[in-house]
C-alpha cells in the first residue's frame, strides 16, 4: 500500500512537472513572438507651427442703428474691415481657415429677417462687388456662433485676404418695424485656421 501511494505521488509529480514545462514553453514562445518582431514599422510625423495673423481696424459699434435700405448698405451702413494672412512664424504648407461671428449675444427682437449681414472679400466693396456670403439672424435660435463661409478658404503664402462685414437693420416701408427698436447685437469676428 505504501508503494502504491509512492507510485501515485510519483505519477502526480511527473504530471505537474510536465504541465509546468508545457506552460513555460508556451509562455516563452508567446513572448518570443511578441518581442522578437523583426518587421520594421515606421510612422511619418508632421510637425510645425500653424500661425495666422488676423488684423482688424474698425468695429461695428453703434447702439442706435436705424433701418436703412439694402441698396444703401455700402454707403450708409456700418462695417468691420479685417484681414487674414500667414504669420511670419508659420511653418506648415497647407493653411485653410473659416470666418465666423462668435460669442453672439442678441435680443429676441433681433432674431429677425430684418437684421442682415453681408461679407465681402475686399476692404472697399462697390455696388458691382458681389458678397461672398450673406444672410439674416432670423433662424439663429440659441446658437452663439455663425460661420460665414460654407467651404474653408485656402491661405497661400505671402497673400493677404481683406474682408468687409456689414450688419444692419433692413428697412421695409411696407412693415411696421417698431419691434426692432431697443435691440442689441454683440459678437466678435473669429478666424479658425486648420492645416492638413
Amino acid at each position: 500500500m505504501k508503494e502504491e501511494k509512492k507510485g501515485n505521488y510519483f505519477k502526480f509529480g511527473v504530471f505537474i512537472f510536465l504541465w509546468l514545462l508545457l506552460i513555460g514553453a508556451l509562455s516563452y514562445a508567446y513572448f518570443s513572438v511578441l518581442f522578437d518582431n523583426t518587421d520594421k514599422t515606421t510612422a511619418d510625423v508632421v510637425s510645425g507651427l500653424l500661425a495666422v495673423d488676423f488684423e482688424t481696424g474698425e468695429y461695428i459699434n453703434n447702439t442706435s442703428l436705424w433701418p436703412i435700405s439694402d441698396n444703401d448698405v455700402l454707403t450708409d451702413g456700418e462695417k468691420s474691415v479685417f484681414s487674414v494672412k500667414r504669420s511670419s512664424t508659420n511653418t506648415v504648407d497647407n493653411v485653410y481657415y473659416n470666418i465666423s461671428l462668435s460669442d453672439i449675444v442678441l435680443t429676441n427682437n433681433y432674431k429677425s429677417e430684418y437684421i442682415k449681414w453681408r461679407l465681402y472679400d475686399t476692404s472697399e466693396p462697390t455696388s458691382s462687388t458681389v458678397p461672398i456670403s450673406y444672410g439674416t439672424f432670423e433662424n439663429i435660435g440659441s446658437s452663439t456662433s455663425l460661420q460665414f463661409n460654407s467651404a474653408r478658404i485656402s491661405l497661400p503664402n505671402n497673400v493677404t485676404h481683406n474682408y468687409s462685414l456689414y450688419i444692419w437693420i433692413s428697412n421695409n416701408e411696407n412693415e411696421n418695424q417698431t419691434q426692432l427698436l431697443n435691440g442689441s447685437l454683440e459678437g466678435k469676428i473669429t478666424i479658425t485656421a486648420v492645416t492638413e
